[in-house]
């Protein structure tokens, strides 16, 4: 793939597959807590406190000494709030943290992908730069490439999961995992960015959301909207659901595709409405056939899109 130079544009990703299966299937029984909705003032309240700011940064590193770098503290306290920005969007605990061994083999992963200006989640030992953690960091870990990015962007980035290898949107799975205090590492050098977890991490809450869905049930400002909609419900089987979406006229939207990739648990589908919406504009999104345990059920919510 051509790689040009656009201001915060992502090119592509490589999805993690080197760890197995990365969704584990979760207890049904338990899935009972209702996803939030958000009034319209909420959503511009959170979305303006979080978009409002960026957190200066510099990349540090050299490659021609293959050195990584570091980030302040500050870089990865912003990283890690747009992580639970998104979780909280969508209902998930916001009780993430980043571990220092975590974002060591992050930082590493980063810098050997820069080095050789590929990305990798198997690198061999022959690239240059090559460390045992950053092939540890780069194996375990969401990647991304982009140019002069600033670091909690590319949170951003792995959420939208553009690009022709995210069709099953691996990494926004990966971001909304059910387990709460959750150990990640973050590492990067403004071009190339590594989101690595601990997959031994995590403790799963007493109640959990009947369905996690992106864009969320209720209002959501539109810059957050991507073409790509999901609906997930790790443990259930969706691969014979359907999924029939109106606008606030009762007229259906059609999709372009429907992919459920049944390692990732992911009903995906991109509806075909406008880019840029000139006033708040209203969906309703049911899900049929929906596998979970050993019933078979529907779901509907609606989607109000904001335009500030």
């Amino acid at each position: 793939m051509t790689k040009s130079h656009f201001y915060y544009l992502i090119l592509f990703a490589l999805l993690l597959t080197a760890c197995g299966t990365i969704v584990s299937p979760t207890p049904i029984a338990n899935k009972t807590k209702i996803p939030p909705f958000l009034t319209r003032e909420e959503a511009i309240q959170a979305y303006e406190a979080e978009f409002s700011n960026h957190v200066s940064y510099t990349w540090n590193g050299n490659v021609s000494n293959c050195f990584g770098g570091t980030l302040p503290q500050n870089v990865l306290n912003r990283v890690l709030q747009r992580v639970n920005f998104y979780r909280k969007l969508v209902g998930l605990p916001t009780n993430c943290f980043f571990e220092a061994s975590q974002n060591a083999n992050a930082q590493e992963a980063a810098l050997m992908m820069r080095a050789n200006n590929t990305l990798d989640h198997n690198p061999p030992s022959s690239w240059k730069c090559y460390s045992q953690a950053g092939a540890l960091g780069a194996n375990c870990c969401l990647a991304y490439y982009g140019v002069e990015v600033k670091p909690e962007i590319f949170i951003g980035q792995w959420i939208q999961d553009a690009g022709s290898n995210n069709t099953a949107v691996g990494h926004r799975v990966n971001i909304f995992t059910e387990q709460d205090d959750i150990m990640f590492g973050f590492g990067t050098n403004s071009t190339y960015a590594a989101l690595c977890r601990d997959w031994r991490s995590g403790t799963m809450p007493d109640s959990l959301l009947s369905y996690i869905a992106y864009p969320p049930n209720g209002h959501i400002v539109s810059e957050l909207v991507y073409p790509r909609w999901s609906f997930m419900i790790s443990g259930a089987d969706l691969s014979t659901a359907d999924i029939s979406m109106k606008d606030a006229n009762g007229a259906i939207v059609p999709a372009n595709q429907q992919i459920y990739d049944p390692a990732f648990r992911a009903l995906v589908w991109e509806p075909t409405i406008a880019n840029n919406i000139t006033a708040d504009t209203k969906f309703t999104v049911e899900i049929t056939g929906a596998k979970v345990g050993i019933e078979t059920k529907s779901y509907t919510y609606d989607v109000i899109l904001v335009k500030r």
